[in-house]
């Protein structure tokens, strides 16, 4: 019977192990908090994994953009940016992510609705969107359906 245990674990140690080997590096979600914000003066930052977490919400996007996006996180949401065009000159802002705590947003020309938390509406605005290709679209579309407004403590 010892042995049997024994051989057990030994096989369940090794899948375990190889499944955290063999992890996709991109999958790793990358956490921005108010207070690297703060530090970093609202630097870009680049975008390294494929799910994004604010203290205020989270959203996946194809793991395609991993290294090639950046963020700048501000006091209402963030924007993403194309790295090169960004680094280039400043340009290429895909899309913003802002809060509103009031009806404002409805005289955007591009946005949608990702969802509430409190008095509070989290919109995807595209309306000074540099960038109209496909891929950004379908991108937008895994951003819209796993957004999630986090419940913070102030709400």
């Amino acid at each position: 019977m010892g042995f049997r245990n024994f051989a057990c674990t030994l096989v369940l140690t090794f899948s375990f192990a190889g499944t955290a080997f063999g992890a996709d590096a991109a999958a790793v979600p990358q956490t921005l908090s108010a207070d690297m914000v703060t530090a970093a003066s609202n630097e870009a930052v680049p975008l390294t994994g494929s799910k994004v977490i604010t203290d205020e919400f989270s959203f996946e996007v194809p793991e395609r953009w991993a290294g090639e996006c950046v963020i700048i996180q501000n006091d209402d949401g963030l924007d993403m940016y194309d790295k090169e065009s960004y680094e280039a000159d400043g340009s290429g802002l895909m899309f913003s992510i802002v809060r509103c705590s009031d009806d404002s947003y409805t005289s955007l020309e591009s946005y949608s609705i990702l969802g509430f938390c409190g008095s509070d509406t989290f919109i995807l605005d595209t309306s000074e969107s540099e960038n109209d290709n496909k891929s950004l679209k379908k991108g937008l579309r895994e951003l819209q359906s796993s957004f999630v407004a986090v419940v913070g403590e102030g709400q």
